[in-house]
C-alpha cells in the first residue's frame, strides 16, 4: 500500500517543484550522521526478491569525516545502517518526506581520483541479516503454532531483534515443522507468510510487517500513471513472454505430521480475457508446490490462491518511467493510460519500484502483473461432492475450490 502522504503533496509531485533527499547514518538504530547531498543513488523495491529492498547513494567526502579508518567508522558494512528518505520542499519553506526504508550497510567503495573524494555505499533490508544468520542448530516449532508466534520464535533463536507489526492470524496455525542445520531463517519465515496468504517485508521504517495481500477487484486505484498534459508518465516499455508461466497450482501440504491423509488445494486461471486462461489457446501449464506449513485443505486451498494470484500477469511487464514520487509502493494499484503503447485505462500492480536520490532522473516501476478483470472473489458457493478423482470442468465465470471435507465447491465470481 501507498505511503500516507497528504493533498497537498500529491498535487506538488505533479508540478515543478524542490526536491530534499536525505540519508540519516545509524549506529545501534540512533543517528549518528545526516547526509543531504548525494551524487547519484537511489533505492529499488522488488517484489519477486528474496530480500526486496535495495539501496545505494553516493556522496563527496570534504573534510574527510566519512571515509572508514577502521571497522568502527560510520560507513563500514559491519553492522551499521542508513535510512533513506526523500520529500518535497514547499514554497514556506515546510518539508514532507516519505521514508523509503533501513538499509545494512552490505560494501563501502572509496574513489579517490583527486582531487575530490567519493563514497559509494550499498545496502539492503534487514532480512539480509536474518538470511545470512542461518539456522545454528536443529529447530523445530510445534504444531499448532500462530504463523506470527512461529515467526517470532525463528527470530529469537537466531538472536535477531527488530520492531515487529505482525497481523494477528490465530486461526492460521501451522503443521510441525523441522528446519536443519544452515537453513535460511528468511526463507523459513516467507513459506509461514505464504501459509496464511500474507505479505512479509521490512516496511519503510524498518518493523517487520505480516500484512494480508491486497484483494484488487475491490480496490480503487491508488495511483494514476498518464501522459500529455499535466502528465506524470514519461516513458513506457512493454514486453511481452510467455516463459511457461503457471496458471494452474496444485499444492499439497506433505508433513510428517499428517497421518490421514495430505492436504491438498488448487486454483487455476478461469477468467476468459486473461492471456493465461486455462482453456485458452495458452493452455494448461501445472505447478505442483509441496508446502508443509499446510496442515487442511482450506489452508493449502488458500496457498493456491495465493500463489496464482502471484503468477496471473506475469506474461506481460510494462515498465513505466514517471516524474518521481517516492510514496509510490511495491504491490501499490495503478492505473495507467498511454495510447501509443495500447494501453488505455489498464490497471496494474507495482513489482518493482525504485526512486532515485538526485533530481535529473525520474522513477521507475516495473509491473510483472496486469489485471485484465476480476480474479478470485469468494461468493455464494453451490457445493459439489466429488470422488477422488479430480474433475477439471470448463468454466466461463466461475472458480473451483477445495474444501477441508474434501468436496468441490462451486463458487460464482
Amino acid at each position: 500500500m501507498p505511503y500516507p502522504v497528504s493533498q497537498r503533496f500529491k498535487d506538488t509531485v505533479l508540478i515543478s517543484h524542490v526536491i530534499k533527499s536525505r540519508v540519516d547514518i545509524l549506529v545501534d538504530g540512533i543517528v549518528e550522521y545526516t547526509l543531504e547531498t548525494m551524487t547519484e543513488g537511489q533505492v529499488t523495491s522488488d517484489f519477486e526478491q528474496d530480500s526486496r529492498g535495495k539501496a545505494n547513494f553516493t556522496a563527496v567526502d570534504e573534510d574527510g569525516t566519512l571515509t572508514p579508518v577502521d571497522a568502527a567508522s560510520l560507513l563500514t558494512p559491519y553492522g551499521n545502517e542508513f535510512q533513506a528518505s526523500r520529500g518535497i520542499v514547499y514554497e514556506d519553506g515546510t518539508e514532507e518526506m516519505v521514508p523509503l526504508g533501513i538499509f545494512g550497510i552490505t560494501s563501502s567503495e572509496i574513489q579517490d581520483p583527486g582531487p575530490s573524494l567519493e563514497i559509494r555505499c550499498e545496502g539492503a533490508d534487514r532480512s539480509d541479516k536474518i538470511k545470512r544468520s542461518k539456522f545454528r542448530d536443529t529447530f523445530s516449532i510445534a504444531a499448532g503454532a500462530s504463523i506470527p508466534d512461529a515467526l517470532l520464535a525463528i527470530m529469537g533463536f537466531i538472536g535477531v531483534d527488530f520492531p515487529t507489526r505482525l497481523t494477528p492470524m490465530e486461526e492460521q496455525t501451522t503443521a510441525k515443522m523441522v528446519y536443519d542445520i544452515g537453513a535460511d531463517p528468511w526463507e523459513a519465515m516467507q513459506q509461514l507468510a505464504t501459509t496464511c496468504s500474507c505479505d512479509l517485508r521490512f516496511a519503510y521504517d524498518g518493523a517487520l510487517e505480516l500484512i494480508a495481500l491486497p484483494t484488487y477487484d475491490l480496490m480503487e486505484p491508488d495511483w494514476e500513471f498518464t501522459d500529455g498534459e499535466n502528465g506524470n508518465l514519461l516513458a513506457v516499455t512493454r514486453n511481452l513472454g510467455s516463459n511457461d508461466v503457471s496458471n494452474w497450482i496444485v499444492v499439497t501440504g506433505e508433513n510428517t505430521g499428517n497421518t490421514t491423509s495430505v492436504p491438498k488445494g488448487e486454483a487455476f486461471d478461469n477468467n476468459p480475457d486473461s492471456p493465461t486462461y486455462v482453456y485458452g489457446k495458452y493452455g494448461i501449464v501445472l505447478e505442483h508446490v509441496v508446502d508443509r506449513g499446510a496442515v487442511n485443505n482450506a489452508q493449502a486451498q488458500l496457498i493456491a490462491q495465493h500463489m496464482l494470484q502471484d503468477r496471473l500477469g506475469l506474461v506481460e511487464s510494462v515498465t513505466g518511467y514517471f516524474l518521481c514520487n517516492p510514496a509510490v509502493q511495491v504491490l501499490d494499484l495503478v492505473r495507467v493510460d498511454r495510447s501509443p503503447s495500447k494501453l488505455e485505462d489498464v490497471l496494474i500492480i507495482v513489482d518493482q519500484v525504485s526512486h532515485p536520490f538526485v533530481a535529473i532522473r525520474g522513477s521507475q516501476a516495473m509491473t510483472r502483473r496486469r489485471l485484465y478483470g476480476q480474479q478470485i472473489t469468494p461468493a455464494a458457493q453451490l457445493q459439489v461432492t466429488v470422488g477422488a478423482s479430480f474433475i477439471p470442468l470448463r468454466l466461463e465465470d466461475n472458480s473451483l475450490l477445495l474444501t477441508e471435507g474434501g468436496d468441490l465447491i462451486l463458487t460464482e465470481s
